[in-house]
């Protein structure tokens, strides 16, 4: 709607098009700052505009001093009071500035205009005001937390376009300059109607033996109280960005908007959001049975089946995709509860990729088409960008990586055009897993260490810190900078013993990490099994496989084949459980067990997952794990003298080098035998072929030196070898020596060349 660009009040008119204010027909002399300072406040007259604001629109960017905007009030104040005294403006103290005269908006020709609603919120622009939290600790020494709680948490929740956040030493300002001594809810309704907001944010600081508790409400402008609590730990900053994390969901999933609408029982109110807290936790086993209750209790609410349906989908339920197809069709059915479809097809759409079998792939389509569309006719451009990252995600989860990577490259180029550093983050961590299995190491690094900065610098988020430092993780493995992704795993385990372990980050740390785990010291390994064993409370597939799947390979670093075969049973037995993580998670703890395996000489459990892996019905489609049992082959074909057995081996799983990083390091081994045999014309063809692997990985660069060294080019052998050198820095000084001096003979060295990745 074009912005009104005549008012009215009192003897004034505001003509905003000629730039003049007029009292009963004759201009009245204002400066240009002047000017702009009254249009702003004529035009939000419905709330107050803080302080902030107002010198970020009128003074934009300029430095200004702390007093120039009460000199501007006063002379604001001046050029208006002709005649008999009149209230314009009031002043929220410590805040910011309201125009209250009534107002009358002029048409074009000067006639009144038909009176303008004040705006209702919506989910672009949550107007939100942290107030500090109040000490129920007893302890007078931690009263700088209930401002400090407070600041940390409003970072994190400024950098959400859907919220408008009042800043927290406004907020503190305000809540000092109260009037009168007055109970807590009191403050958060005056706030509320004072300043213009949509929620208040109001928490409680208590402590139970060394730990603390962050409790507190969510208080809405209509009265409702939404309770919200964090995870009570040590650790104030972190206790922070959890109580921001919750605070953020519930504001913007529906959650908390919808509890008014549940049910006029307060006990399923209440329910519903100890539930919604659980889920946030990561304790789904307790938060299910607590929203089937709901669900029973108030079997028509879209909203708690909605968070019903993402309980299944995160705990692999196989009815999650029934129970998601009845919910959908039945939010079809009532367009007043339109901003659930999206987030309900999004849902589906993931439920399919769990449940609904090789069929499922045309409806996985349909539904994240349908998300899209929602969110893009309510104008809901967050969510919009989450379903395109789900989607992206998936393509490249189907092996379509140029596919992913086109969308990943919109979804990013997105995030930055309306600066959604949070979103931008996630889809840079996601974008670079794809590149890694592309070969576009380089591009992987540079787009982790750019989400890591966000993470911490501008967007603090926990999960997210920790789930992009276990990608770094991958990253350095595959480049071989051991070091650096030793050192990034222990950040990431200390942080999640120091945050409390979530399950999603326990698949995380199996799909990034599982590159480490063969070459863990026994030391580590155990620190990692105490770490799962620690939350025997998150009853879930992914931590039962975690724990089983660390404790194999602790047993196996111990010398015990036979203890490692059991664990390894575990996992089988729990993944390919109807509510199992699946395929995925098996492999990913079955893989790193057959490496620690056949380097340790355990033939026996060797035979048993070499056999599971070839005789599972999803090996002809996963070319990662052709890799794996490729070279396993092609390495007892070397040891026992038999190369074009080994070269036969890698053949097949070398001829797509662009789809993974294993069928990469095939192809190298290939090139690296074909080298060693003088067989320059075939080697030539496969270094061609490998794109970005031959430049970006220090394997490449090694072959090519070889090869410069086969054609006697010395310089180019040199120039090659530098360039590996220079890829890896940081990494296994066995790399290093591997090649001395690029002027003198090639060593023959008595493994694969990728082998050095795997080294004891």
């Amino acid at each position: 709607m074009p912005s009104v660009q005549r008012f009215a009040f009192g003897p004034f008119e505001l003509d905003v098009a000629q730039r003049e204010l007029r009292h009963d027909g004759q201009p009245v002399a204002l400066g240009p700052r002047l000017f702009d300072l009254l249009h702003l406040l004529v035009d939000q007259r419905h709330r107050v505009v803080a302080r902030e604001e107002i010198l970020a629109r009128v003074w934009a960017g300029r430095v200004t001093s702390p007093g120039v905007l009460p000199q501007a009030m006063l002379k604001l104040r001046g050029a208006l009071e002709r005649g008999a005294p009149t209230e314009w403006f009031k002043s929220a103290r410590g805040v910011g500035y309201r125009f209250v005269h009534p107002v009358q908006e002029l048409d074009g020709a000067g006639a009144p205009r038909a009176p303008r609603a004040a705006p209702a919120p919506h989910s672009g622009s949550l107007r939100v005001g942290m107030l500090p939290c109040m000490n129920y600790t007893g302890d007078p020494t931690l009263q700088w937390l209930c401002l400090g709680l407070p600041a940390l948490a409003a970072q994190m929740l400024e950098a959400d376009t859907r919220l408008s956040l009042i800043g927290s030493a406004t907020m503190a300002e305000y809540a000092r300059a109260a009037q009168e001594p007055a109970p807590a809810q009191d403050l958060a309704l005056r706030a509320l109607r004072e300043l213009g907001l949509d929620v208040v944010v109001q928490g409680r600081l208590t402590r139970q033996s060394d730990l603390l508790w962050l409790h507190g409400d969510l208080v809405y402008s209509d009265g409702r109280r939404v309770p919200v609590t964090s995870l009570r730990g040590p650790h104030w900053h972190s206790l922070a960005l959890r109580w921001a994390e919750s605070v953020q969901a519930l504001l913007t999933s529906g959650a908390g908007t919808a509890l008014a609408a549940i049910s006029p029982d307060p006990f399923v109110v209440e329910a519903f959001a100890r539930a919604c807290e659980l889920f946030l936790r990561g304790e789904y086993a307790k938060a299910r049975p607590l929203l089937q209750v709901v669900v029973d209790l108030e079997p028509q609410q879209p909203d708690v089946q909605l968070q019903l349906l993402r309980t299944q989908f995160v705990m692999n339920d196989p009815q999650a995709v029934a129970f998601g197809e009845r919910l959908v069709a039945q939010l079809q059915q009532q367009s007043a509860r339109a901003a659930l479809m999206a987030p309900a097809h999004l849902a589906l759409a993931l439920a399919y990729t769990q449940h609904g079998g090789d069929e499922a792939a045309a409806g996985v389509q349909t539904q994240l088409r349908l998300a899209l569309k929602q969110c893009e006719g309510q104008g809901d451009q967050d969510w919009a960008l989450m379903v395109r990252l789900n989607a992206a995600v998936l393509t490249g989860r189907r092996g379509d990586l140029a596919d992913a990577e086109q969308a990943f490259g919109e979804v990013i180029r997105l995030c930055r055009r309306c600066g959604n550093l949070k979103r931008l983050g996630q889809a840079l961590t996601g974008a670079s897993m794809f590149d890694l299995l592309g070969g576009q190491l380089a591009l992987a690094r540079q787009r982790l260490e750019e989400a890591s900065d966000l993470w911490q610098q501008r967007v603090p988020h926990v999960r997210s810190t920790i789930h992009t430092g276990l990608s770094l993780v991958e990253v350095d493995g595959l480049m071989g900078w051991l070091d650096s992704a030793q050192a990034h795993l222990d950040q990431a385990m200390d942080a999640l013993e120091r945050e409390g372990f979530l399950p999603y980050l326990g698949s995380a740390l199996t799909t990034a990490a599982h590159m480490l785990l063969d070459r863990m010291d026994l030391g580590r390994a155990r620190r990692l099994l105490a770490l799962y064993g620690a939350q025997p409370e998150l009853q879930h597939p992914l931590v039962e496989c975690g724990r089983a799947g660390v404790q194999g390979l602790v047993d196996l670093l111990s010398g015990d084949a036979a203890a490692a075969q059991q664990a390894w049973a575990l996992v089988h037995a729990r993944a390919e459980a109807p509510n199992g993580p699946g395929y995925a998670v098996w492999r990913a703890w079955t893989v790193p067990l057959l490496r620690l395996a056949v380097r340790r000489g355990q033939h026996a459990l060797r035979q048993a997952l070499e056999a599971a892996l070839r005789a599972h019905c999803r090996l002809p489609r996963d070319v990662e794990l052709a890799g794996v049992l490729a070279h396993a082959a092609a390495s007892d074909a070397l040891d026992a003298g038999r190369r074009d057995d080994a070269a036969a081996c890698l053949t097949e799983v070398s001829r797509q080098p662009d789809r993974g990083h294993e069928p990469a390091l095939a192809a190298l081994d290939l090139a690296w035998l074909h080298l060693e045999d003088a067989r320059l014309g075939a080697a030539d063809v496969i270094i061609s072929g490998l794109g970005p692997w031959a430049d970006q990985h220090p394997l490449g660069r090694l072959v090519q030196a070889r090869r410069c060294q086969a054609s006697s080019d010395p310089a180019g052998a040199v120039e090659q070898h530098a360039q590996a050198l220079a890829l890896v820095a940081g990494a296994r000084p066995a790399w290093a020596r591997a090649w001395p001096d690029a002027r003198q003979a090639a060593p023959r060295l008595p493994r694969l060349l990728s082998a050095m990745h795997f080294e004891p």
